[in-house]
């Protein structure tokens, strides 16, 4: 079983909890002042959601991603799935060796692909000045 199944089973098992302790519909025994009946729906939503995101194979943070860029939850994890990556620069798919290294980042990728990368280094470089050479010295200053 995955964190992911055991977060969801716990949540459910919360839910079970609260609904059963609850005065108006669980046992009258054990039961608190307060119906606790909304607090377990949001558990129970919250497993739902969890279970859901398992099922589909969106990991987190993927069904805001696939919104940003406009694209279907469903074609975000098959594109991902295929071995592509979202270009923040171009904003274009690419596979994933068009993407440097970076440790920082959760896929250990940039957000951007080497080839947007290089166009915008080259736009935004400046050429070294030239040295300037000291005239010659005369005999003079030799001495």
């Amino acid at each position: 079983m995955t964190y992911r199944d055991q977060g969801a089973k716990a949540l459910a098992d919360a839910a079970t909890e609260l609904e059963a302790a609850c005065p108006d519909h669980g046992d009258a025994e054990e039961a608190w002042m307060v119906c606790h009946c909304e607090a377990a729906g949001e558990l129970r939503r919250k497993a739902e959601l969890a279970e859901a995101a398992r099922t589909t194979g969106l990991r987190k943070g993927w069904r805001s991603a696939a919104t940003r860029i406009g694209v279907s939850d469903s074609e975000y994890v098959e594109r991902c799935d295929r071995g592509e990556k979202w270009c923040t620069g171009c904003r274009a798919w690419h596979p994933r060796a068009d993407f440097a290294a970076d440790r920082g980042r959760g896929d250990g990728l940039q957000p951007s692909c080497r080839i947007y990368a290089n166009r915008i280094r080259r736009d935004r470089h400046t050429a070294k000045k030239q040295a300037v050479l000291a005239p010659p010295a005369s005999d003079r200053s030799l001495r």
